[in-house]
């Protein structure tokens, strides 16, 4: 049932499967009853967005949400078997008083979700250009800012700190 739900969540048209596409979707020899159809269904239509996407080439992408559930899996014998110090982290644990936090700036937002690459989002500078280089990011320094508001909502940021004393500094 697993690989059935799997391909349901990767197929870029799987919000319009029914119980039919999901019984022809079965291995040989198995015949799932409306039941189990309807579980994978709703599973599927709440899990959906959140899944990246097969491209039309229908080739899986290398994804960090496709491979997760193999690690955690993982992380799971490995505690059971006694063997928790082989397990891995999957994310960090951020907290307030957590010194490891990872900073984010503008050159890591645009080298991140702007720079050059499939499926990245395009970003203008201060003066209405587009951002074509990280080097662009930094300098004048108003382009800093223009690529935090092309993501955030700066005004309510600006209130935020401006509530405990504080001025936002690009990062």
């Amino acid at each position: 049932m697993g690989n059935v739900l799997k391909k349901l969540l990767e197929s870029p048209d799987g919000m319009e499967a029914d119980r039919e596409w999901i019984k022809e979707q079965a291995f040989k020899g198995i015949q799932y009853t409306d039941a189990e159809c309807d579980v994978v269904l709703k599973l599927g239509k709440i899990l959906w967005p959140f899944v990246p996407k097969r491209d039309s080439k229908h080739e899986a992408i290398a994804h960090v949400a496709l491979r997760a559930p193999i690690a955690l899996i993982a992380n799971s014998i490995l505690r059971i078997t006694g063997y928790y110090e082989f397990t891995r982290m999957i994310a960090p644990s951020i907290s307030t008083s957590s010194l490891h936090g990872l900073g984010l700036n503008a050159v890591g937002l645009y080298e991140v979700l702007c720079s050059a690459g499939k499926r990245h989002f395009d970003v203008n500078d201060a003066s209405g250009e587009p951002l074509s280089d990280v080097s662009k990011v930094t300098t004048p320094r108003e382009n800093k800012r223009a690529v935090f508001e092309a993501f955030f909502d700066m005004a309510t940021v600006d209130k935020l700190c401006d509530t405990y004393g504080l001025r936002f500094h690009n990062r």
